[in-house]
């Protein structure tokens, strides 16, 4: 129920509401404007109701939708921009449903822009090479250029040899050579493939099948043990032996490197040899990180 706000009590009990407050209006008097109301002080000429001073019961709390309507002016029109709040639903009381409202407004569009223009100078960032990429220095306050950590897939530039028949020891069947300056990194050799069918002059013979970097007992890149027999079918395994030193399998920026193919007898009395037809080899050069 409605409550009243602040009263008093004059000297017959009457309950007043008590409002001061001055009155003005505009001269000469416009009929046209609102009614105005006046009242006297208790005891004077005329006094008057105030339903806005009463307080009236809680009304429901409005819904705002959140899409607002939105005109877009030019950038150069002279509409002032505005904004207001329209009812898009009155609600109801019974039953209880809130009224809802919209933002309706008008933005102006931005200035439009002149079209710039951006050239990239590859002398700004040192000297240009050729297929060279801009990535962010050490220092992390420019550029510079740095080639592109890719490599390539190398396989021997001539036919394989045999290990002829009689073999006791090691044999080099193939060779792939890696001229200087090809990689601009660090690389080291991966993907090592390669094959052979070893023959012993009796079962007594084992032969293992490895791939060396840089001579001919160099750093092993990768192996394939042999099982022994009058035929062996070896296929080689990619990757250095466990515990072998990362300098020792990588190949500096700009440096030469051979890989040899290498047939290595391992234990038996007999001899053996290789088939140079069943022999391959290659590898892919992988840049370091």
């Amino acid at each position: 129920m409605p409550t009243f706000g602040m009263t008093t009590f004059d000297e017959t009990g009457q309950e007043w509401f008590t409002w001061d407050f001055k009155v003005k209006f505009k001269i000469p008097w416009d009929p046209n404007n609102p009614v105005m109301v006046l009242c006297a002080p208790p005891g004077g000429v005329g006094h008057a109701n105030f339903p806005a001073m009463v307080k009236g019961d809680n009304g429901l709390t409005p819904l705002l939708q959140e899409d607002a309507e939105v005109t877009e002016l030019e950038w150069d029109d002279a509409t002032q921009v505005s904004s207001q709040w329209v009812m898009v639903s009155p609600g109801s009381t019974t039953p209880p449903i809130p009224p809802l409202y919209k933002e309706v407004k008008t933005v102006r569009k931005g200035h439009p822009g002149i079209d710039g223009t951006s050239v990239l100078n590859p002398a700004s960032f040192g000297t240009p090479l050729f297929k060279r990429l801009l990535q962010v220095n050490a220092t992390v306050d420019g550029f510079e250029y740095t080639p592109q950590k890719v490599g390539g897939m190398h396989w021997p530039v001539t036919a394989a040899v045999a290990a002829p028949p009689g073999q006791t020891a090691g044999y080099t069947l193939h060779a792939i050579t890696v001229a200087a300056n090809t990689y601009p990194f660090d690389w080291r050799p991966g993907a090592v493939q390669g094959s052979t069918i070893v023959t012993g002059s009796s079962a007594d013979v084992v032969v293992d099948l490895v791939a060396c970097l840089n001579a001919t007992n160099g750093p092993v890149v990768a192996r394939c043990p042999g099982i022994g027999g009058i035929t062996d079918r070896l296929v080689l395994a990619s990757g250095p032996d466990g515990g072998a030193l990362s300098a020792d399998v990588t190949v500096a920026a700009n440096a030469a490197a051979v890989l040899y193919l290498r047939s290595e007898k391992q234990g038996g009395a007999a001899t053996y040899g290789t088939s140079a037809a069943a022999t391959r080899f290659s590898f892919i050069a992988v840049p370091v990180p």
